[in-house]
């Protein structure tokens, strides 16, 4: 361990070099589709939902600590990691403005709803025993959480009847508890 410290001065160096070479790697592979996928929303969002559950199972220990562990990062580096689940947010963002446009999918809110599918990416590698325990596969994972993303942008109706672009009623006031 000391010599290790021959060639990184700190700590927070280290750290920083970890970081920067995670999301160096998330933002090569995830904006690198095939040709074949790239033109076509529902199976790019397909591929990056694919692509991300395999890297952070190839890269589990790493994705783990930028996540478990960024809130007690120094400044710069806390920062950093915020700045990587925003890049993976904006990729799947512009995919997804990609089929609105497209009219592949149906949703109102693009940045929202790539917000809401990013923690999807996340409970593979941070709820790993949780999925070991229920015998869940990785390529079951994929599979679920694919068809629950898929489900939830192409239809025009959702469950209660309501069109998906008619706002929900929202209470006047925030309820005290």
């Amino acid at each position: 361990m000391g010599g290790l410290y021959t060639y990184i001065d700190s700590k927070p160096r280290l750290l920083s070099m970890i970081l920067g070479e995670v999301a160096a790697t998330a933002t090569e592979v995830l904006t690198a589709p095939p040709d074949d996928v790239r033109n076509d929303a529902h199976r790019h969002l397909d591929w990056i939902i694919a692509t991300h559950i395999r890297m952070s199972e190839a890269m589990q220990p790493w994705f783990v600590f930028a996540f478990m562990e960024a809130k007690s990062f120094p400044p710069a580096e806390r920062q950093r990691a915020i700045d990587m689940e925003a890049m993976t947010e904006k990729i799947i963002a512009d995919v997804l403005r990609q089929g609105v446009a497209s009219g592949a999918f149906t949703i109102d809110h693009v940045r929202l709803t790539a917000s809401l599918i990013k923690p999807l990416l996340q409970d593979w590698y941070v709820k790993r025993a949780k999925y070991r325990k229920r015998g869940t596969s990785i390529d079951g994972y994929i599979d679920g959480v694919g068809n629950f993303v898929s489900a939830a942008l192409s239809s025009g109706t959702r469950a209660n009847g309501r069109s998906s672009a008619r706002a929900r009623s929202r209470p006047k006031q925030m309820a005290h508890p």
